[in-house]
């Protein structure tokens, strides 16, 4: 018997996942590591940090407060990965608003929006926009 060819099937393009403050401060507080859990869960994905958040970690790493030490912490987690090649650094310009930035780039790139943010969450499902949330109940990573 011949294997059947799928004509309408195409090839599985790589996901991108796009990481948002929250979501990396919640997790690496709680002990998750995200890029570990992301791979584990999506498999083949490219981890996506634009210039703003890393600007929003910093700014908050200057803080003396817990918040300020874990934006630290995250801060050198990202080093070493984006040093590593395991998460891609992009570019943006003229960002009034976060949120809305990362939330539009994820749905015109058909990408996952990495965030624990319930607002955001809550529009991107009307988008159509699929999310990596951190499920605090069971301390882990789960998509919507």
């Amino acid at each position: 018997m011949k294997p059947r060819k799928f004509l309408n099937k195409q090839p599985q393009e790589t996901k991108r996942v796009i990481l948002d403050t929250s979501f990396l401060i919640l997790s690496l507080q709680l002990g998750i590591d995200p890029y570990f859990e992301i791979k584990t869960i999506l498999g083949d994905a490219t981890l996506i940090v634009y210039d703003v958040v890393l600007s929003e970690i910093r700014k908050l790493s200057y803080e003396r407060s817990e918040r300020g030490i874990t934006a630290r912490i995250v801060l050198q987690y990202l080093e070493k990965l984006i040093s590593e090649g395991k998460v891609k650094v992009e570019s943006s310009e003229n960002v009034k608003d976060v949120d809305v930035f990362l939330l539009l780039k994820a749905d015109k790139e058909d990408s996952y929006l990495a965030t624990v943010d319930k607002e955001l969450r809550k529009r991107a499902r009307r988008l159509g926009v699929k999310t990596v949330f951190v499920r605090l109940t069971k301390k882990k990573i789960e998509i919507d």
